[in-house]
């Protein structure tokens, strides 16, 4: 049974044990009725703001809350699952990448060529999967309330041409917008950088509400979480470094059109 099912099953269960018509219950748990009946079919994903009202309304602590981390983890990899979860209820990011764009601002045609990539091998239906999985993560930078942003970039992996030139230059293109988004930074760490701390490759620094702050460390096929505050501590220094030696926002703006000039004359 998946994460989504066991969801939309404690839905129906408990606004049935309260006795409440799906027309009695919507007002309550501030949904519309169509939406609660998709909701409890499994048929419409909850979001962020969903379980704390649940829980508040059928008097369950964190029962809501808990399978909802199962919902949001499920169509990933277990080493990235926590990564997502934290990614979902961040209040503010802060990433380096090396290697390729971040998923977070990848097109669907580059998350397609590089899954495609990575994985030859795979159906085309697994490779799709992926890619949803990985458009359906953005969808944090257009809700309501965005985490904070702050993204720093290789330079060279913004030159890798990912499955074709014009795959990547519309990546390019987009990247450009992205800078464009009120709750994003985005840097370009240049070839030239002088001391940047990136021997130890990408990471990500999540930052809540009411928790400590944790880091998450990509590897290959593999993850690895850092909860340890010294550990945490030395991890954001490093991303500060790192930023402090990468292109001003300005600066990176005008680095990706020259990138993307250069790749299609």
């Amino acid at each position: 049974m998946t994460a989504r099912k066991i969801f939309a099953d404690l839905l129906r269960g408990y606004r049935e044990q309260a006795g409440w018509t799906r027309e009695q219950a919507a007002p309550r748990l501030n949904l519309s009725e169509s939406s609660l009946e998709k909701m409890e079919r499994g048929e419409r994903k909850p979001q962020l703001h969903h379980p704390p009202v649940f829980d508040e309304v059928f008097g369950t602590p964190k029962v809501f809350a808990r399978v909802y981390e199962d919902v949001v983890a499920e169509p990933y990899p277990a080493f990235f699952g926590p990564n997502v979860i934290y990614e979902n209820k961040a209040v503010s990011i802060t990433n380096f990448e090396m290697r390729a764009i971040p998923g977070l601002f990848q097109t669907r045609e580059y998350a397609r060529a590089t899954f495609r990539a990575y994985k030859p091998y795979a159906t085309t239906e697994a490779i799709e999967a992926d890619v949803d999985a990985r458009m359906d993560r953005q969808e944090i930078l257009i809700r309501e309330k965005p985490p904070r942003l702050w993204s720093v970039i290789s330079e060279g992996a913004l030159h890798l041409v990912v499955g074709s030139v014009g795959t990547t230059g519309a990546q390019l293109d987009h990247l450009l917008a992205v800078c464009d988004m009120p709750n994003v930074v985005l840097q370009v760490l240049p070839f030239n950088a002088p001391d940047a701390p990136v021997h130890n490759g990408p990471a990500v620094l999540f930052e809540f509400e009411d928790e400590p702050p944790v880091c998450y460390l990509d590897g290959w096929g593999s993850g690895r979480v850092a909860d340890d505050p010294r550990e945490v501590a030395e991890l954001s220094m490093a991303l500060k470094m790192i930023s402090g030696c990468a292109l001003s926002p300005s600066g990176t703006r005008a680095r990706i059109a020259e990138i993307r000039k250069e790749m299609t004359s």
